[in-house]
């Protein structure tokens, strides 16, 4: 596992360099990377342009590794000081309604591109930086948290606060306490939208919209006699063969979770179970010899399948005005060479059959 120190820094790095050692030393966690979230002061503190003699945090955290013998992680200022940019402004520091937005941006496109690799884990520090920066880091942090990424504050006495980087003493040692924050981890409820580079308060709007979807009582309803798919007050028709599609994807959902995949849809099984559906609920007799049945013979032709599901999801959108709602009851495709698979996507306590 690829191990990476994401800290949040105003006028104290200090934070970064004790929460490393924390890290390191006390837990024995090897950090391979650091980065760090600030202003553009921030930076120059960082960099030892606003103290005198001149005290960057790069030199700072190679003393720490010489004198307890740790591997230097990677950290550059060029590549690991971020500092929260809109149009190419920098953000000087995080006063204001406009800064509170440009940080959070910032933030989330951080974490969006640090977890898409499974092999690392975020160990984020939320000392240092204004109260409303830590805030939006841990609101940030819980909409993208895969389940290896931990969450810190880093305490110390009073007494040895901003006098080293790190500490040379026992005492120091002893006084410096690293506390693992839990935190309610959302990237399951809102992993669709976190791929398509949304801003904070975008993905927090449909977070809120799928947390929403999820709690109400509302179901989709087949209500297979009458030829009708409902959604609370809303509903639209299908023909026969598209409830028999339709159907399948339904019951396989309720009773087991399972996507059907491309071989299964066009297999001889899957086309004998539609014109079952369709003989015990509609009158339809097929003539073994037929042309018009011929696919209850062979098998559904795969473009008769692509022609009816998107017939299906073309209805599907007239109940939903919410397209991420729509998302959730239409047939959805995860593509894969060979042998694709298709699914409906909401929960199967979102939807139901009525057979009367």
């Amino acid at each position: 596992m690829y191990n990476i120190l994401l800290a949040i820094s105003g006028l104290t790095p200090q934070i970064v360099t004790e929460t490393f050692f924390a890290l390191s030393v006390q837990k024995k966690i090897k950090i391979d990377e650091i980065y760090v979230i600030t202003t553009q002061l921030g930076k120059k503190v960082l960099e030892g342009k606003t103290s005198s003699p001149a005290i960057s945090l790069n030199t700072e955290l190679k003393n720490l590794c010489k004198d307890y013998n740790l591997p230097i992680p990677k950290f550059t200022f060029k590549r690991n000081v971020i500092v929260a940019t809109e149009e190419t402004t920098k953000l000087y520091d995080v006063k204001t309604d406009r800064d509170n937005v440009l940080f959070p941006n910032k933030a989330a496109e951080i974490f969006s591109k640090l977890t898409t690799d499974a092999n690392t884990a975020l160990h984020v520090s939320l000392s240092g930086g204004r109260k409303s920066m830590s805030a939006h880091l841990a609101l940030v942090l819980s909409l993208f948290a895969r389940s290896q990424d931990k969450l810190y504050h880093v305490l110390t006495e009073e007494k040895f606060e901003s006098k080293n980087f790190y500490p040379k003493s026992a005492e120091e040692i002893a006084a410096l306490v690293l506390a693992e924050i839990p935190f309610v981890r959302l990237r399951s409820l809102n992993s669709p939208y976190l791929k398509k580079g949304k801003k904070y308060y975008d993905i927090v709007l449909a977070t809120q919209r799928r947390l929403s979807f999820l709690t109400n009582n509302q179901k989709l309803i087949l209500e297979l006699k009458k030829r009708v798919l409902r959604y609370g007050e809303n509903s639209i028709r299908l023909t026969p063969k598209e409830i028999a599609l339709y159907i399948a994807f339904i019951e396989a959902k309720i009773s087991s979770s399972k996507v059907l995949s491309k071989h299964e849809i066009i297999s001889k099984n899957f086309a004998l179970e539609m014109k079952n559906v369709l003989e015990e609920n509609f009158n339809y007799y097929f003539d073994s010899k037929g042309k018009a049945s011929e696919w209850t013979q062979k098998g559904l032709d795969f473009e008769q399948f692509l022609s009816l599901k998107s017939k299906i999801n073309k209805k599907i959108t007239e109940l939903f005005d919410d397209v991420s709602l729509r998302e959730e009851f239409e047939i959805q495709t995860n593509k894969i060479y060979g042998d694709s698979q298709y699914f409906i996507k909401a929960p199967k306590e979102k939807l139901a059959v009525n057979y009367e």
